[in-house]
């Protein structure tokens, strides 16, 4: 019974050193990275960078920018059209303008 144990064992342990399992995700990259990793431009993302309303997930170490590639995902998924950004300022704006009237 016990040489069975051990035999089985010994085959799933080679089974697991047998998986080819994907290196981890490293959690920052510069902007090229970034840019890169997500099909985005470089100058796309330095604009995004000056967006204070939606700026994304990075941080800026000794002047060199590095974005959490961990969090950019949420950041894109979340990444608001163009059309409802002008709509929602159209919105803000509407607000206003009404709370001035009363």
């Amino acid at each position: 019974m016990r040489d069975e144990v051990l035999s089985e064992l010994r085959a799933i342990r080679a089974a697991i050193e047998g998986l080819a399992l994907p290196a981890p995700m490293q959690r920052w990259g510069d902007i090229t990275t970034a840019a890169r990793q997500y099909g985005l431009s470089v100058s796309f993302l330095r604009k995004c960078i000056q967006d204070t309303d939606y700026p994304p997930p990075h941080r800026k170490v000794k002047g060199k920018l590095l974005f959490d590639l961990l969090a950019m995902d949420g950041w894109l998924r979340g990444f608001p059209s163009a059309k409802q950004r002008h709509a929602d300022m159209v919105d803000e704006l509407l607000r206003e303008v009404i709370h001035d009237v009363d």
